[in-house]
């Protein structure tokens, strides 16, 4: 199964008819450039769930960044 298709079906998995309404994925574009994945993990199973840093880098143009702070998930990368 493909990411995408986990993050959808993850997703799928929390809506209730409440959750969706007021919790959000979001996808971004950064300026430098590069993009934002942003998870709202408030009220679902990941809530609690440990995640590491992680920071990879080949290059300038070449990078990803993925974190969890005040109960989102972020992942950033290059283009």
């Amino acid at each position: 199964m493909s990411v995408f298709a986990d993050l959808q079906k993850w997703y799928a998995s929390n809506c209730d008819g409440d959750w969706e309404h007021t919790f959000v994925i979001r996808v971004s574009t950064l300026d430098n450039p590069g993009w934002m994945l942003t998870v709202d993990l408030e009220e679902t199973n990941l809530e609690e769930k440990l995640f590491p840093k992680i920071e990879e880098s080949a290059s300038e143009t070449d990078w990803l960044t993925c974190w969890v702070s005040d109960l989102q998930f972020h992942a950033a990368g290059d283009p």
